[in-house]
């Protein structure tokens, strides 16, 4: 264990392209402690100014964000010069460690519940979408990376969107210090695909893909490389999910397929909307989904336990290796990225492994190493 500022470390939860995370403590007066999640930039980052206002806009955006459903920031500190952000600390596991335990069991998650985990979801972009700064001017505020290593699910039910760090909002953040793309590609929607301004409705689109995603262990945009995925992303074909689950209900089906319209225009006015209509479908199916039926299905997906002691490295995926090239960024810098930790942050710096194909597959067992 190490000091940093306040802060005790415990230990480091992950890295990615840009920061460590670190699981740390804090402790107070009568024996007090808490837990929170620390990231820190990499020290080879720490000396680009353009990587360190990237790091410092993150902090000013996402400290100004207090809702429910929003991984909180509490604190841009400062240690002996080196700039770190604290952050609410969940211990449970990402949406993407629940989809890769769902394929790896064959099973299918229960619709009513995968389409209330979604509104939780929308209710947290919603405020964001919706938020102003202190004159009430609205922030314009688009998250650009709404994927399932993004949203954290608490082992008592919490639903918790992490990670603006990429988003734009008005006068606020610095462009991609590259200028690539950014945001994980077989979530993109077709306008972030090409390169076009966004608005509210392109996270409306990313959250359709996770809806549609859940209720079928089917991604409609994977594809044999990111060439080819961001093709189809830009395409924008996909068939409906009742089609690979016989049996889904035509409403929701019908509610997806809003969400994934392929113009803008077409699709839910806002992640309100898009919420609002959720909970009207899971009304009219008299359905029982909640925070509580959340948790028993996590405990039940997850009998080793729905926080995980520590995770074991995967192999770095398409779009990971893609954007590390990107950035100029070798594979020696930087270590495979460690997935399903219990860490509010560690969902950030994760990728999503790429199939080669629209239907899931099982993955490999884990080598221990990774490969661009």
């Amino acid at each position: 264990m190490s000091r940093l500022g306040r802060y005790t470390l415990l230990r480091r939860l992950a890295e990615g392209g840009m920061g460590s995370v670190y699981l740390a403590e804090i402790q107070g007066a009568a024996n007090f402690t808490r837990r929170v999640a620390i990231k820190r930039i990499l020290p080879h980052l720490a000396r680009d100014p353009a990587f360190l206002s990237k790091f410092i806009d993150e902090a000013n955006l996402m400290v100004q964000l207090h809702h429910g459903n929003i991984i909180g920031v509490q604190e841009l500190a400062d240690a002996d010069g080196e700039l770190y952000i604290v952050m609410d600390y969940l211990p449970g596991r990402d949406l993407k460690a629940v989809t890769r335990a769902l394929r790896q069991s064959q099973r299918l998650m229960p619709p009513d519940l995968a389409a209330w985990i979604i509104a939780e979801v929308c209710a947290g972009l919603d405020y964001a979408h919706l938020k102003t700064d202190e004159q009430g001017r609205p922030l314009h505020i688009v998250h650009r990376d709404v994927s399932p290593s993004n949203i954290l699910l608490g082992a008592d039910g919490e639903v918790k969107v992490a990670d603006f760090g990429i988003a734009q909002a008005r006068g606020g953040l610095h462009k991609s210090v590259t200028g690539a793309l950014q945001g994980k590609f077989v979530y993109m929607s077709p306008e972030q695909a090409e390169g076009q301004p966004l608005n509210a409705r392109s996270d409306v689109f990313s959250a359709g893909l996770i809806l549609y995603e859940l209720l079928s262990n089917t991604r409609p945009f994977a594809g044999e490389s990111e060439t080819d995925i961001l093709r189809r992303v830009r395409a924008g074909v996909h068939q409906g999910p009742e089609a690979l689950r016989p049996g889904l209900d035509p409403g929701l089906s019908a509610l997806v397929m809003r969400a994934l319209a392929y113009r803008p225009e077409d699709r839910f006015e806002s992640a309100g909307v898009m919420r609002r209509a959720l909970l009207r479908y899971l009304a009219e199916a008299h359905s029982e989904a909640d925070a509580r039926a959340l948790s028993g299905f996590l405990h039940t997906l997850f009998p080793e336990g729905v926080v995980p002691e520590a995770s074991p490295p995967t192999p770095l995926s398409m779009d990971d290796a893609l954007l590390l090239q990107l950035n100029g960024l070798t594979p020696s810098s930087r270590p495979a990225h460690v997935e399903g930790t219990p860490s509010a942050l560690a969902a950030t710096l994760s990728r999503p492994a790429l199939t080669p194909s629209a239907r899931w597959q099982p993955p490999e067992a884990p080598s221990g190493q990774w490969t661009p």
